[in-house]
């Protein structure tokens, strides 16, 4: 539906031309109408209409007047002039102001609507035109911006000469006296949804410019997931005030986003360099910062600040640290394996920067022995089975980070210590009682030992001591402890065995050795005890 308004001083005439359109069975529709030229602007400012039908002369302001008003701000609207005077100065002086239809009073219906109609036709081709050129602007940018984005994908690549190549192409100024690379990566604050990466673009696109100085050109490209690698460029000022320029403006970005957009930013810097060929080197800096942080307090972290890290492995704890890890899963005992994942992780994230793929190459080991230990336990939640971890490993190497490392593990222990649980808890009992029996069976083997236990039940040593401990209230030793010296306090009190034999019957070849643990078990030597107890 088009809408018309009817400029017109006089009320039959108007009111017919109002009333004829109206109840037409056609495309268009009066949505106003005034008496002089004055109102009629108001109006039609008001309004917006797609057409205007206008008289020559009204109080006022006249048609034309109200013409030359309505071009200032709308240089394409259809306007169709009627007139009682047939006259060629009036038409002349419409023409020039952009009129094409002209009718005479009086006129016929048909008249008013075929001119209607071709007022229609215009607006339509005026309208399909300005659709063409937004297009036409739309994906000017849209390749503008594709260029940009290869120019700066080329830099980040090390290819630095194709780089300059596309730049003299597009007459993109290339030298600066100052490059720097930062990543920004968005989150929802709320788990979810999760951020669409057309409203964090939007976003930045929006604030890059309202807390980052003028002069500090920014290409952006996205890269990976909600990640953003930012260049930005400054051509004078010392490194100092760029350096501090950069992580202002972004330390303000991130707090704007999150108080206003609910999205927490995260930022991180490469070193900032003085050549294009050095900001591939300012990339990989960064993107090492972003694999290497467990904890990101501030809101913007610089290659400048971790570099300093010396600390170096140390296979012992590390190792250490897993197995307890592994063994946690395997019990079930989720929280006990969240700990130690943490301790792990913040071991990672002490290294020096350098040390980034040994990190890399240790959790993707560490995400199999997990897998491989559930395996071995009957559990059925493997990771090449989980959709989550698969995309986790696919994508570690290039951008994977100890934040999200932490995240995927946690949530693929949990699911693993769930299952486990269950399973423990169905078999704990029947594993601790066959311990016990193979203890009972064995209280004369002096070589008897918790790792011989183990082999027995085919288990590791160290998921036997915690499974026993945590099932019995007492740990192995002293659970043998205990059994060997009720053992040999029965013996002494109902058969006639000499002390040698009885300590020799428990597990003890040395009779003193024997005698010192009995008595601080029970308080007296054997003998003591014999006499007092006597025996059969």
């Amino acid at each position: 539906m088009y809408s018309v308004f009817i400029a017109e001083d006089e009320e039959d005439v108007r009111n017919g031309i109002v009333n004829c359109i109206n109840e037409s069975d056609t495309k268009f529709q009066v949505t106003g109408s005034a008496e002089d030229g004055e109102e009629a602007f108001a109006q039609i400012c008001e309004l917006k209409p797609d057409i205007l039908v206008t008289d020559i002369c009204m109080p006022k302001t006249t048609g034309l007047e109200l013409i030359e008003q309505i071009r200032k701000i709308n240089k394409t609207m259809p306007i169709i002039v009627i007139s009682g005077y047939d006259e060629f100065s009036y038409a002349r002086e419409a023409m020039r102001m952009g009129v094409r239809e002209y009718l005479l009073k009086p006129f016929l219906p048909r008249d008013l609507f075929e001119v209607l109609e071709k007022a229609r036709g215009v607006l339509e081709e005026t309208n399909q035109l300005e659709k063409n050129i937004r297009n036409m602007c739309k994906q000017i940018e849209q390749g503008r911006k594709y260029l940009k984005e290869r120019f700066l994908t080329l830099l980040l690549e090390g290819k630095n000469q194709e780089a300059r190549e596309l730049g003299n192409e597009l007459a993109f100024p290339v030298e600066d006296a100052w490059y720097c690379v930062g990543i920004v990566k968005g989150e929802e604050m709320a788990k979810e949804p999760r951020v669409s990466i057309n409203i964090l673009e939007r976003y930045l696109d929006i604030i890059l410019g309202n807390y980052i100085p003028e002069d500090i050109r920014i290409l952006s490209v996205h890269r990976e997931e909600n990640q953003f690698v930012l260049l930005f460029r400054r051509h004078g000022s010392s490194l100092k005030r760029f350096q501090q320029d950069i992580r202002i403006g972004m330390e303000k970005i991130c707090l704007s986003m999150e108080q206003h957009h609910k999205i927490r930013l995260k930022c991180v810097l490469g070193r900032i360099c003085e050549s294009l060929d050095q900001v591939s080197d300012s990339y990989h800096q960064a993107y090492d910062v972003w694999r290497s942080r467990l904890h990101q307090d501030g809101k913007v972290v610089s290659y400048a600040e971790v570099e300093q890290t010396e600390k170096q492995t140390d296979s012992l704890y590390e190792d250490k640290i897993m197995s307890q890890l592994l063994l946690a899963v395997q019990l079930g005992q989720e929280e006990e394996a969240k700990e130690k994942l943490e301790e792990l992780m913040e071991y990672y994230e002490s290294f020096s920067i350098d040390q980034v793929e040994y990190i890399s190459i240790s959790l993707v080991k560490l995400v199999l022995q997990i897998s491989d230990s559930v395996s071995q336990a009957g559990g059925e939640v493997q990771a090449w089975k989980d959709e989550r971890v698969i995309t986790y490993l696919k994508r570690h190497f290039t951008f994977g980070s100890l934040m999200e490392a932490r995240t995927v593990l946690e949530e693929y222990m949990e699911k693993c210590c769930i299952q486990l649980a269950q399973m423990n808890k169905k078999n704990s009992d029947r594993i601790v009682s066959n311990a016990r029996t193979i203890i009972e069976h064995n209280l004369g083997n002096e070589e008897f030992s918790l790792e011989a236990l183990a082999e027995e039940l085919h288990f590791s040593s160290n998921y036997v001591r915690r499974l026993f401990k945590t099932t019995m209230g007492i740990n192995f030793s002293d659970y043998l402890l205990q059994l060997r010296m009720e053992h040999a306090r029965n013996l002494m009190s109902h058969s006639n065995y000499k002390i040698q034999e009885i300590s020799e019957m428990v597990g003890y070849s040395s009779q003193r050795y024997f005698a010192r643990c009995f008595k601080k078990y029970f308080g007296c030597t054997p003998t003591e005890y014999r006499e007092e107890h006597g025996g059969e």
